[in-house]
């Protein structure tokens, strides 16, 4: 195991007597994806790759998770693993969840009703886990060339500032309430009724300062992250290998680099 990698499991070390509930919820989150095949077939190398990819993703947001909810003394940003660029491509994305994680602990703090959850760490547990399953599915599900059109960069932004807008201005979620969305729109749904509920004055503005606010905040902040970032790119399974789709450009490309990111997935899964 190399330095980056005994500072990531000492960080994971500090967490467990930081935040006992925190460490337990990032341990579900980061449990490695089991094989996936479609149809009875196996998964093409694209795919496989993306799902191995997912992996890394979440070890890199539980890090960041670690650091934006603890004490700043404790852990600093601007040393390694945290100044690395593949960390900060995804800082943006982690902030996120971070406030959806505080969004959780609100509704909690807030609502009125019993709740089905034990504690706010136990509801974005599931909130998480929804998530999970959504980026398997279309990595699955994902389309071919020739089958249809694959979900774009430029189309991704714009789904996110669609949805941000009916939050904002309509108090309407622009997600499905299914089996699979459950947990998601509920936390939106009770969200919602929150910031114009009949508590008090004082406890709907401190809802929308503390924890609705800037929960719509950093989805901003996250959109226009993809929009600039041009390390951040819409990367889906063509054929058997991968293709990606650059800032401004609607045309698939293949990955000139797949055999790159492929030997530095095997080496991330040697070293862990």
């Amino acid at each position: 195991m190399n330095k980056e990698n005994l500072i990531c499991v000492s960080i994971q070390g500090k967490n467990i007597e930081i935040d006992p509930n925190l460490y337990r919820a990032i341990e579900i989150i980061q449990a490695p994806f089991l094989p996936a095949k479609r149809k009875k077939k196996l998964l093409t190398q694209g795919q496989n790759l993306l799902l191995a990819r997912i992996n890394y993703d979440w070890h890199i947001v539980a890090l960041w998770l670690i650091l934006l909810q603890t004490d700043q003394g404790k852990l600093n940003p601007e040393k390694s693993p945290y100044s690395r660029q593949d960390f900060q491509d995804r800082q943006t994305w982690a902030k996120v969840l971070n406030s959806q994680l505080n969004l959780c602990a609100g509704v909690q703090k807030f609502q009125s009703t019993k709740s089905l959850y034990t504690t706010h760490y136990e509801r974005w547990t599931a909130c998480m886990q929804e998530f999970r399953e959504w980026q398997v599915k279309a990595i699955i599900d994902c389309p071919t060339i020739s089958g249809g059109e694959p979900i774009l960069k430029t189309k991704k932004i714009e789904g996110i500032r669609q949805f941000l807008r009916e939050l904002e201005e309509n108090s309407r979620i622009l997600l499905p309430h299914r089996e699979d969305t459950t947990h998601n729109y509920k936390l939106l749904h009770r969200s919602i009724n929150l910031s114009n509920s009949k508590n008090s004055y004082a406890e709907r503005e401190e809802f929308r300062r503390e924890y609705w606010n800037p929960f719509l905040k950093a989805y901003h902040a996250y959109a226009t992250d993809i929009h600039n970032n041009g390390n951040l790119k819409s990367v889906f399974p063509w054929k058997e290998g991968l293709a990606y789709q650059g800032k401004g450009r609607y045309a698939p490309i293949k990955i000139p680099f797949e055999a790159k990111l492929e030997k530095i997935l095997k080496q991330q899964a040697t070293e862990n």
